[in-house]
């Protein structure tokens, strides 16, 4: 009986820092100061407010950057994109506005046009510590790593005692497993903010990654105690049990994961993965086939029922399964 497949969740991914025009303390200096702050209207009448302004002066910079705020806080992220590039059309040395197209490009998953946009902020202002920070996390999500984690060690230089400077560089060390660097970056960003659940989740990680059990299983703990609605936390602890060889205590995590997301995939999979090893061929079918229902292109899973219809004696559904999770890239 092959050992089944079971995932981490994942560590807990960096985070954006500073979506949404904030990007200095200095009053934007524009020949449209009359207009309303954004937070004074709701967005729908702002958008149309800066729009009737457009109309009236559509040389003027400012209220396309206001029209793009106000579509960035509603998620609107092409408007926001095209409005910011209105803006830096009539003001090209708007840092602000190419730090917001940025991020908008960043919560696009368009990782290279965010990378463009902060480097651009980083000419204008190259004390931008935000800039620096969101700059690596777009290296990260394109695997230039390095690249990251310099980025990561200039907003450390520039902005003291960040704990989320820590956090992020740490990910980055995660990523190249260089743990003891990880694990120095997330004690520093615990030591910063004691109550950042994110952090000991990671920590957790790492320590798992060094075969070390219990530290892992403590850190996994106290990040499900300071946010216990984080389910990925619980498929991390579990998935630790698990490997652990304590599948009861798995499967309680598995589920509690899916109680507090009932759309992830990976809890899933894994509470499948638990019930196999104990036996329980048909619990493991179902949990796959959920986990499948919602990542239609979920290679482990298609693997891991693979191998329980096979466990079955129903080898047509096994030779199935086997041959889309060979299409989808799955090396057995």
């Amino acid at each position: 009986m092959r050992k089944r497949d079971t995932i981490l969740a994942g560590f807990i991914t960096t985070i954006l820092v500073v979506l949404c025009a904030v990007f200095g303390c200095e009053e934007r200096q524009t020949s449209e100061e009359t207009l309303p702050r954004v937070d004074s209207l709701d967005l729908e009448s702002a958008i149309g407010m800066y729009s009737e302004a457009i109309q009236v002066e559509p040389e003027h910079a400012e209220p396309y950057f206001s029209r793009a705020v106000s579509h960035l806080e509603n998620g609107d992220l092409d408007e926001a994109i095209a409005d910011f590039t209105e803006a830096i059309g009539r003001r090209p040395t708007d840092a602000e506005a190419y730090y917001n197209r940025g991020c908008a490009y960043l919560e696009k998953a368009e990782p290279e046009k965010a990378i463009a946009d902060f480097s651009e902020v980083i000419r204008l202002e190259p004390d931008s510590a935000n800039a620096f920070n969101n700059r690596g996390i777009a290296y990260g999500q394109i695997g230039k790593l390095d690249e990251a984690i310099a980025d990561h060690s200039e907003t450390i230089r520039l902005a003291h005692g960040d704990a989320e400077a820590y956090y992020n560089r740490g990910n980055m060390f995660l990523s190249k497993a260089e743990t003891e660097k990880a694990i120095s970056d997330l004690n520093e960003a615990i030591r910063l903010e004691p109550n950042m659940a994110k952090a000991y989740n990671n920590r957790g990680l790492v320590h798992r990654h060094t075969g070390d059990f219990d530290k892992a299983i403590s850190d996994l703990t106290e990040a499900i105690r300071l946010d216990p609605k984080n389910a990925r936390a619980y498929v991390n602890r579990g998935a630790t049990f698990h490997n652990g060889g304590y599948l009861d205590k798995a499967i309680l995590d598995y589920t509690e994961a899916i109680r507090v997301d009932p759309e992830l995939p990976d809890a899933y999979n894994n509470r499948g993965a638990a019930y196999y090893e104990k036996g329980d061929l048909d619990k493991a079918i179902s949990d796959y086939t959920d986990a499948i229902r919602i990542n239609p292109d979920y290679a482990a899973a298609y693997l891991n029922r693979s191998d329980a219809y096979r466990e079955k004696g129903d080898t047509a559904n096994a030779e199935k399964d086997y041959t889309k999770a060979k299409q989808l890239g799955f090396q057995h």
